[in-house]
């Protein structure tokens, strides 16, 4: 046995997935597996699920907090969709098209959708597009949702008062 890289004892049974150093059971950090599944690209240094604490408090912990911050954004964004009628208060509408191509649950594909914007400082998509699809496996069948959208900023004290 090696000696944990953080208290020194010599009963490091696990390493550390980033530095690969040696961590004993009680010093250990886990990170779940899916924590960071709303990014679109998920850092090297995210994708372990074992850390010792130097690392988890390196690289992990700003990056959790940043990341609940931004679901809370998500969580508020604006979702307008396409037919809409009237006016949008637009203050700046992205000329870039995001799409979320796959997903099982309409809810949560709309919120991965709404993450994205957040990401980018939106706090509105519009001419938001779902489309669902039948999945059929033999004699099951399951729906699948894609979803698009322009991220945009709008003047939300407009839109309270409609």
């Amino acid at each position: 046995m090696s000696a944990c890289s953080n208290c020194r004892k010599s009963n490091a049974t696990s390493q550390c997935g980033c530095c690969n150093e040696p961590v004993c059971k009680n010093c250990i950090e886990f990170l779940k597996e899916g924590s960071f599944s709303f990014l679109q690209k998920i850092p090297q240094e995210l994708t372990h699920t074992q850390y010792c604490p130097s690392c988890f408090q390196k690289y992990v912990t700003e990056a959790q907090t940043k990341y609940e911050e931004t679901m809370e954004l998500a969580r508020e964004v604006y979702i307008f969709y396409i037919g809409r009628k009237g006016n949008l208060p637009l203050f700046e509408q992205s000329k870039k098209k995001l799409s979320i191509p796959k997903c099982t649950d309409r809810d949560e594909i709309l919120l991965r959708l709404a993450f994205q914007a957040a990401e980018m400082g939106f706090n509105a998509i519009t001419e938001t597009d779902v489309i669902r699809i039948k999945v059929r496996d033999g004699a099951y069948q399951t729906m699948s949702f894609s979803v698009s959208g322009f991220p945009a900023k709008i003047d939300v004290t407009k839109i309270d008062r409609h």
